[in-house]
């Protein structure tokens, strides 16, 4: 089974459910990561799809304003037996 995943730092990814309604953190995770009245709290939403498009998992991280810093890595499907060092032609 392959699985795709896609992360964004804005609204929800394209036909997969909020786990979360709204923007805002809720209020038990706004006032541990003490950011209640903020006017922004980055979040991170990851969802993982399954080989149909279904959705395996859905995830969302709020982060302080403050001090974070966001790296992504991106991995893409490779063929079975291809060396990813490589670069497919096209």
């Amino acid at each position: 089974m392959s699985k795709s995943a896609s992360s964004t730092v804005a609204p929800v990814v394209a036909g997969a459910p909020a786990p979360m309604a709204g923007l805002d953190p809720p209020e038990h995770l706004a006032d541990a990561l003490n950011v209640r009245g903020f006017a922004m709290v980055p979040r991170l939403e990851r969802t993982t799809l399954g080989p149909h498009g279904e959705v395996l998992e859905c995830t969302v991280t709020y982060f302080h304003p403050k001090g974070f810093e966001i790296r992504a890595e991106v991995a893409t499907d490779v063929s079975p037996g291809q060396d990813p060092s490589v670069p497919s032609q096209g």
